[in-house]
């Protein structure tokens, strides 16, 4: 049973597309931890950032996200640049869980 999520900006009622969210995720941390080579520490792969998530924040805190965490809460207790990318979508955006049988 697949555990599904959503992000919607705060004040609208339009999910926002992911692939969007993660060039938003990457400029926001680009412009915070200028001192990091994006092109290898950001996505983790040599070269080869179009197949990962910023910081893989999609596999971390969407995973917490699906399974019911809150955003708040993963504010709060991430640390270090997960924490960051955290703190900017409890910030800037809400967001729903639910589980399907498909």
């Amino acid at each position: 049973m697949p555990a599904c999520f959503q992000l919607f900006k705060i004040g609208s009622n339009e999910p926002v597309k992911f692939v969007d969210l993660d060039d938003e995720i990457f400029h926001h941390v680009s412009d915070s931890y200028a001192f990091y080579d994006f092109d290898n520490a950001v996505y983790g792969y040599e070269g080869n950032a179009s197949d990962a998530w910023c910081w893989n924040w999609y596999n971390t805190i969407g995973l917490a996200l699906a399974l019911g965490r809150d955003l708040t809460e993963l504010a709060r207790d991430l640390e270090g640049l997960p924490g960051e990318i955290a703190v900017y979508l409890a910030t800037h955006y809400t967001s729903t869980a639910w589980y399907s049988r498909y």
